[in-house]
């Protein structure tokens, strides 16, 4: 998982509605971790949140109990974290290329073509 200042980094109006409004209601490393577990897909929320729910054991039951306050009794749609990582990924490429990293390493590394990394750090 990504360190708390990439977080603090992290342009959520980048970012699928759906997800943003779950970070408001349980913080955004909470919902990444859902987005990462239940991303495409659906969770239902159910009204009352029981201690060996599978929100709990994935958020713990303070974050559980919030989604519960606020999406209970409802399907819970959750975006895919693909855009997340990209942000991610973006950050960590102009990190290493500005610490003086080549282009080809980077391209290797990240399993992109030399344009690309550029295109990237060009941005």
């Amino acid at each position: 998982m990504a360190a708390l200042h990439e977080w603090a980094e992290l342009d959520w109006s980048d970012l699928p509605n759906g997800l943003q409004d779950i970070k408001e209601v349980v913080g955004p490393g909470a919902a990444f971790i859902l987005a990462e577990e239940y991303g495409g897909g659906a969770v239902y929320v159910p009204y009352r949140i029981r201690d060996n729910h599978p929100l709990v054991e994935l958020i713990g039951m303070d974050k559980a109990f919030r989604l519960a306050e606020a999406f209970g009794g409802d399907k819970l749609h959750i975006p895919k974290v693909d855009a997340i990582e990209r942000q991610f990924r973006t950050r960590r490429i102009v990190k290493l290329r500005q610490a003086g990293r080549t282009v080809a390493s980077l391209a290797r590394e990240f399993n992109l073509t030399c344009r690309r990394v550029r295109q990237i750090c060009a941005s």
